[in-house]
């Protein structure tokens, strides 16, 4: 049986931090991740199997740009000086990144309100939609109005977002959308696994389950990705996916 240890110590004596307080200052800060999951106790026991990992301090205003940035550089997209909707903004993560990508004008639509980050609200290249419904977006927006899409909700399925914006997209629209599988899955499934889905079958299913409804709805998917983080909680995965609509004529 291996021998655990504090994760502050283990930091120390593994991971070259200098001192007590600095490792302690880590994971306070949410720099720790222990087997893909952020963990901000100092006492938290580990061993040397444990996957332990310091986290650059966040670049973006929260945790969805890291995601959004590891998509923009797998699926190689040009962000410069394009415009975005960012449907689920939420705190902005999402639209932090495409500016920093070299966006030109952003979009935020979110059913919640005061969400936004200050710092982006007084961006004079970010327009706020608080309290919106994704079914508002074909009153609100014009065809070929955004060179690109972004898609972070929750407690609803993805095929929703296609219905809502199959009006407004192109051939020349790039959708880019985090698909969390316990979204996705019938309630019944749901329910066995407690809102937290492991199985690589459900994962599978899910996907499946997205590339249904985009199909349906003009979409084609042509990438799907680990998302480098694990969601909020720290317990499911989720997946990035890269779309083209399908015009007809």
């Amino acid at each position: 049986m291996k021998t655990k240890i504090r994760l502050d110590k283990y930091l120390i004596d593994n991971n070259n931090v200098e001192t007590r307080n600095k490792a302690q200052q880590l994971i306070k800060n949410g720099q720790i991740n222990v087997n893909r999951k952020i963990i901000d106790k100092s006492n938290f026991l580990v061993d040397e199997n444990d996957e332990i990992k310091i986290i650059e301090p966040l670049k973006f205003v929260s945790r969805g740009g890291i995601k959004l940035q590891h998509a923009i550089n797998q699926f190689n997209i040009n962000l410069n000086d394009k415009i975005v909707l960012d449907i689920g903004a939420s705190t902005g993560g999402f639209t932090d990144c495409c500016l920093k990508n070299g966006a030109k004008l952003i979009y935020c639509l979110d059913i919640g309100t005061n969400q936004l980050h200050h710092s982006l609200i007084n961006n004079p290249s970010v327009k706020n939609f608080p309290n919106t419904n994704l079914k508002q977006i074909p009153n609100l927006f014009q065809k070929n109005q955004f060179d690109v899409i972004v898609v972070d909700v929750s407690f609803i399925s993805l095929k929703h977002v296609f219905e809502s914006i199959k009006n407004i997209c192109s051939k020349n629209t790039t959708i880019v959308c985090l698909i969390k599988p316990q979204f996705e899955l019938n309630p019944i499934i749901l329910s066995k696994f407690k809102g937290s889905i492991k199985s690589e079958k459900y994962h599978n299913e899910a996907i499946q389950n997205v590339l249904l409804s985009a199909t349906n709805n003009g979409f084609k998917l042509i990438k799907v990705i680990d998302s480098p983080i694990l969601g909020s909680k720290g317990e499911n995965k989720e997946f990035l996916g890269i779309f083209s609509f399908m015009e007809i004529i």
